[in-house]
């Protein structure tokens, strides 16, 4: 009799501990350290000069924030920054927190091998440490609950899929929409998953969960006067905004352990 460990696509389904969600995943833990690598060089390569110093103030304010959620819920350390000297923090991951000077960017994303890009353009809507540990749990619970990964494992059924139909088509528009309409609602998926993992990480870092519904209220003036807020919701690649914080008050309100922060935190 065979073992299922023998069926590649067997070998691929995995269970997320955090959420307990089924998934199809083919990048293994070895191969994102490979891309770590080609990652940050991508991200040398195209941003450059634009790209904050460690010891910036600005860029030492967010490793900072971002630097307590991680190593208080156990996720690894910050690049860079010092570590501990228990055998289970030597066994920990690295994380990278760029930060890109660009005040016309209001943007923030996750990129595989736990690297994570914050544009200026987005601090100020953050207003203070307690939105920018909401916008950094979000974004750090994208890289601990792999999406990134999660994301090109799924391209894997879609892409032969779109080459198919460029064959029979060569409207690029109609491509698009294809690829949105296939693409978007497993993105969206995400995008509410690290809504709620992200206030499980501010609790266990000491912040209020609350900060997160609020930073997306505040995110949500900002993206009304982008393109993006013309882009009908099923083509988006994220819920819409007004979803999220319901979804998040709604969250709260059945859990008050998750307002706000802990007395015992590390």
């Amino acid at each position: 009799m065979k073992n299922p460990t023998d069926n590649p696509v067997a070998r691929s389904l995995e269970t997320i501990p955090a959420t307990g969600r089924r998934r199809f995943i083919v990048v293994s833990s070895e191969d994102v350290e490979e891309m770590r690598h080609i990652v940050l060089e991508d991200v040398l390569q195209k941003h450059g000069r634009k790209i904050l110093c460690w010891d910036h103030p600005v860029s030492q304010d967010v490793r900072r924030v971002a630097g307590r959620i991680i190593s208080q819920n156990g996720l690894g350390y910050i690049e860079g920054q010092r570590r501990g000297t228990d055998a289970q923090d030597q066994d920990s991951k690295p994380w990278n927190i760029i930060v890109i000077d660009d005040e016309a960017d209001v943007d923030a994303f996750t990129l595989s091998g736990r690297v994570i890009l914050i544009s200026t353009g987005i601090l100020p809507v953050t207003r203070d440490e307690a939105g920018l540990a909401a916008l950094l749990a979000h974004e750090i619970s994208h890289g601990a609950l792999r999406h990134p990964e999660e994301s090109l494992s799924c391209l894997m059924f879609i892409y032969p899929f779109r080459c198919f139909l460029r064959l029979l088509r060569r409207d690029t528009r109609f491509l698009e929409l294809v690829r949105l309409s296939l693409e978007a609602p497993h993105s969206r998926m995400l995008e509410s998953e690290a809504d709620m993992y992200a206030l499980r990480l501010l609790r266990g870092a000491g912040y209020e969960g609350a900060a997160l519904p609020r930073f997306l209220a505040d995110l949500a003036e900002t993206d009304k006067e982008s393109d993006s807020y013309k882009i009908p919701a099923f083509l988006r690649s994220h819920p819409p905004l007004w979803k999220r914080i319901k979804d998040l008050e709604a969250r709260l309100s059945s859990d008050h352990t998750l307002i706000g922060a802990l007395s015992h935190v590390r």
